[in-house]
């Protein structure tokens, strides 16, 4: 690729993630009184908030609840419901580890001696004395926290809030994970100390102590990191914290970098990315198209993955697939790359292609899989289906006596999608 083509590339995609930040979120959406649209998250937010009267801790939860691996929305209202159907000591982490709990006291210390730090230091000086300090049992197994066969064995177990914590997972059915029993317990050590009582005390305490916020955010990061069973969402909590409480936190430093994220930047052939690290990459391409590393990073994260090089470039809000007359025939093969790169249907490579019902519908078929794309030429669609589950709509035109079926841009899809789910005005 030359290096017009290339700039003219970047160009494109910028556009696209200005034009997805229009329907961007903020503290007022979320605490709108005119709530006409309904969404999942807001409702559960204000569901959990309502009952603990902390706007951290609603959003701690629900950062939680994503780290299953399961259907967004599912574990929003099962966080909220468990939420508010615990006692308020429990879920609000005031209830202490029991008289005996041989690491009652180690979290006085540990947090003692982590605020004790030299903040003036290197960054990378004080995130080795943080690790040295908390030493989390998720990155060093080193005993110095409690853990699955310490907890089983002891002798105050059924003292213990984590069993309150695990009989409310169990009894609300979220997913069986030893770790999460220890998100409660470390979330616990963090939370429930001498010298912090809540997320408020944590992100005061550290504003008062380091004025720059990007190593802030990174002291923060680094203590929430170690907390079991939560994998990534540390990041989308702080992230959470920036957009919905206005803390003064450097997006760079929040920005998702795992395997997926490394997969879309692959996929979509993300600018610099060659180059540089994907953070490195983020920055500069924000710097040159005047975005930020939040507008950047979401559109990457919530609708990279379902773009392609042809896709997520749009010519006129459609894409052409194939011909319907050439179906089987010569687009079979361009059919079938469609339906494994924008729909996922991995099963088609190398299924039979064939035509039904007097030619109105195609099937593709391969051992048990099934998938149909049926034609309905008076209202200009053919509709894919996949195991008789409906997938999406095809735009199907007559042009000069050919059918041809275009795919609707999948930005286009994803933007208005986006719009209905938050119900925001579109930004300037």
């Amino acid at each position: 690729m030359n290096t017009s083509s290339i700039q003219n590339r970047e160009a494109k995609i910028a556009g696209i993630i200005r034009e997805y930040s229009k329907w961007d979120v903020d503290r007022d959406w979320l605490f709108a009184e005119n709530r006409s649209k309904s969404n999942i998250f807001r409702e559960s937010f204000h569901k959990i908030n309502d009952y603990l009267k902390d706007e951290d801790l609603a959003l701690w939860y629900l950062a939680f609840s994503q780290s299953f691996g399961r259907k967004t929305e599912v574990m929003h209202r099962k966080m909220a419901d468990l939420c508010t159907a615990a006692d308020l000591p429990l879920i609000t982490f005031e209830t202490d580890f029991p008289r005996g709990c041989p690491y009652l006291e180690r979290k006085d210390m540990v947090m003692k001696d982590i605020l004790a730090i030299d903040f003036s230091k290197q960054t990378e000086e004080i995130v080795e004395d943080i690790k040295e300090r908390y030493r989390s049992e998720k990155f060093y197994h080193g005993g110095k926290w409690c853990r699955n066969e310490t907890f089983e064995n002891c002798p105050f177990r059924n003292d213990c809030p984590i069993c309150a914590w695990e009989k409310l997972m169990y009894d609300f059915h979220f997913p069986y994970r030893k770790q999460k029993r220890f998100f409660y317990y470390d979330s616990l050590c963090i939370l429930n100390n001498s010298t912090i009582s809540s997320f408020g005390d944590l992100f005061s305490k550290l504003n008062s102590q380091i004025t720059d916020p990007t190593k802030r955010i990174i002291v923060i990061k680094t203590i929430l990191e170690g907390i079991r069973g939560i994998t990534t969402k540390t990041l989308l909590f702080l992230q959470m914290e920036n957009i919905y409480r206005n803390r003064d936190l450097d997006y760079s430093e929040l920005i998702f970098v795992d395997l997926h994220a490394i997969r879309v930047a692959k996929h979509v052939r993300f600018p610099y990315y060659e180059d540089y690290d994907l953070v490195t990459a983020i920055k500069k391409f924000c710097e040159k198209y005047n975005l930020t590393a939040r507008q950047t990073d979401l559109a990457l994260w919530e609708m990279g993955f379902l773009c392609t090089d042809a896709g997520c470039l749009r010519d006129n809000a459609k894409l052409f697939v194939f011909n319907w007359n050439n179906v089987p025939g010569s687009d079979s093969d361009q059919l079938i790359k469609f339906l494994i790169d924008e729909c996922n249907i991995y099963w088609a490579e190398g299924a039979e292609i064939n035509k039904i019902d007097d030619n109105r519908i195609i099937q593709i078929r391969k051992d048990e899989n099934i998938a149909r794309i049926t034609l309905d030429e008076p209202e200009g669609k053919a509709r894919l289906s996949v195991n008789n589950d409906k997938m999406l709509d095809l735009i199907v035109k007559n042009e000069t006596e050919q059918l041809n079926v275009y795919r609707r841009c999948i930005f286009y899809d994803i933007c208005t999608k986006r719009k209905e789910l938050t119900g925001v005005e579109e930004k300037e």
